[in-house]
């Protein structure tokens, strides 16, 4: 398999044709989603969906490990681009959860979703960073809100120390890294609430 570097023009021109192609299924789903939960169109990068309930929950996961499914398939070329490309649907996802994450904790609905769902969740955007966290960028963040907002949301002793085992057991520095930047985020937004202004 070529390394990043080793890609030619016409390799990427290709790859990138194949990719739009791949991710326009997930696109449209994740679209769908979008207008059924936030049906005014407001700018997920500063409200929430208008409602949140256990069905959002499960499409995200779908579209989560959808999403892992098709960068992991195309690794090399994901490892050397940001996702943050109107071709993918990364970066719309990340948005989408970290606002129906938020949704979810201003609803307080928190009980009525399983948290082994919420670990799977957890788990594909933890699996997503590894690819996120290569470029760093706009996408990190965006991923790194999406499971901030999950913590922050869910609060559950449970999922922190998932995330904190995961971290420990991952080799690569910038995963953990990111994983244990994004604890303590979450943290430090549940402390501030507790406290006030």
């Amino acid at each position: 398999m070529k390394s990043g570097k080793e890609i030619s023009l016409v390799d990427s021109r290709k790859e990138i044709i194949q990719l739009k192609t791949d991710f326009k299924h997930v696109r449209r789903r994740l679209d769908k989603l979008e207008r059924k939960y936030n049906p005014q169109r407001h700018n997920l990068h500063f409200y929430s969906v208008s409602k949140a309930d256990l069905a959002l929950f499960r499409e995200l996961l779908e579209l989560a490990k959808e999403d892992l499914r098709l960068i992991n398939a195309h690794r090399e070329y994901c490892l050397n681009v940001s996702l943050y490309d109107d071709g993918y649907s990364t970066y719309d996802l990340f948005l989408l959860i970290g606002a129906s994450a938020n949704r979810a904790r201003i609803d307080k609905i928190q009980k009525d979703i399983d948290l082994s769902l919420i670990i799977k969740l957890i788990d594909a955007l933890r699996k997503i960073c590894f690819f996120t966290t290569n470029l760093g960028g706009d996408i990190y963040k965006r991923n790194q809100e999406a499971l901030g907002n999950i913590l922050l949301a869910f609060r559950s002793k449970r999922l922190f120390n998932h995330v904190l085992e995961c971290a420990d057991k991952n080799r690569l520095e910038r995963v953990r890294t990111f994983l244990l930047n994004t604890v303590d985020l979450a943290k430090k937004a549940i402390a501030d609430e507790v406290l006030g202004p």
